[in-house]
């Protein structure tokens, strides 16, 4: 069954941050040397830091 897509606007698709950073580094996939496996940590680590972020930052809204 496929997953409902979440829309931000009626023209814009949400996507998932993995997913950006994924697309990000397929277009300068000539320009990098690394493994498929290092990419995947890169991404893993970048998203973390972006929700982690994102957290303490609602958090902080919220708490005002």
């Amino acid at each position: 069954m496929n997953k409902s897509k979440r829309w931000i606007t009626e023209y814009l698709e949400r996507k998932a941050f993995e997913d950006i950073i994924s697309q990000t580094f397929a277009r300068y996939k000539d320009n990098l040397m690394c493994s498929q496996d290092t990419l995947d940590k890169i991404i893993k680590s970048v998203s973390t830091e972006i929700r982690e972020q994102l957290q303490g930052i609602t958090r902080e809204y919220l708490t005002k």
